[in-house]
């Protein structure tokens, strides 16, 4: 966790092979190249911010609590006498905070786990959580941008059977990666956008039907949603909108602020319900 394992090797060294097994440049002539040099340019910088971000989600630490330095500042009603948090892992041993889970794969508790990624032998927490979201972003937007030229270029595929196998292996990958790019996007900028993770919605979805049910809007309310913006700020950063598409990590005064619960949501919250409850299962994605 946190660094290159063997089967992370394996599957980036595949990504780089699909990307330049199937990339637009293999399908272009000398002379459509000089006729597209600015999509070819867009293509490549958005592999080459695919590449950084996906290196920069395995090579960052998800966001670990580590044995003898455990934060001193909790939630007053999980802490003991002296501070720290009341509640010890079962299986690392280390005093938890809130929103941590432990993670059976890496062994650790990790800080606001959405899942471990078994592909690259990391967790998604909360410090590589955006570096995760960007690569799904560039390999989406890049993926897009690769079919639209490979689909422009079609008529000079298909002079020969190569050229037509080629074709059609290119458009089908490039087919495949936009589609679940595109679906792990979605779904993690609503959580992002809604201060939640995976198992957090999981958790507490039950809890969400049953308001449902009952005819409460309850706008997937949960303490520590501070409102769209800030929610997205405490993941991309608080600096400029450029700084969020770019794979730099985020001020550690932002990361702070999502584990902080909002006083006005955990108050409707109360009103609505008493509350979500907050297990430590481990979901896989």
């Amino acid at each position: 966790m946190g660094g290159l394992s063997p089967r992370a090797v394996v599957t980036l060294a595949c990504i780089v092979a699909t990307a330049a097994i199937t990339g637009p440049p293999i399908m272009m002539t000398a002379e459509y190249q000089a006729s597209k040099v600015f999509m070819l340019a867009i293509s490549l910088a958005l592999y080459a911010l695919f590449a950084v971000s996906l290196a920069s989600f395995v090579m960052v630490m998800p966001g670990t609590i580590e044995k003898g330095n455990e934060p001193d500042v909790a939630e007053p009603d999980d802490t003991t006498a002296n501070g720290k948090l009341g509640m010890t892992c079962r299986d690392c041993d280390v005093i938890k905070v809130p929103r941590s889970h432990h993670c059976s794969q890496c062994g650790r508790c990790i800080l606001r786990m959405n899942y471990h990624c078994w592909l690259l032998g990391t967790c998604v927490g909360a410090k590589n959580l955006k570096f995760y979201t960007l690569a799904l972003l560039y390999a989406c937007v890049g993926s897009a941008v690769s079919l639209v030229i490979t689909c422009t270029n079609a008529d000079r595929s298909w002079t020969s059977f190569p050229g037509v196998f080629a074709f059609v292996v290119s458009v089908a990958v490039q087919f495949c990666v936009f589609v679940v790019a595109a679906l792990y996007l979605k779904r993690h900028i609503w959580l992002v956008a809604r201060n939640l993770t995976w198992i957090e919605y999981v958790e507490n979805l039950q809890q969400w039907k049953k308001l449902s049910e009952k005819g409460v809007q309850h706008n997937w309310l949960h303490k520590y949603n501070h409102g769209t913006w800030a929610n997205l700020q405490s993941v991309f950063g608080d600096g400029s909108l450029l700084l969020w598409i770019l794979p730099v990590s985020p001020s550690k005064k932002v990361h702070a602020m999502a584990d902080q619960p909002n006083p006005t949501a955990t108050q409707r919250l109360d009103e609505m319900s008493g509350g979500f409850s907050n297990g430590h299962q481990r979901v896989e994605a």
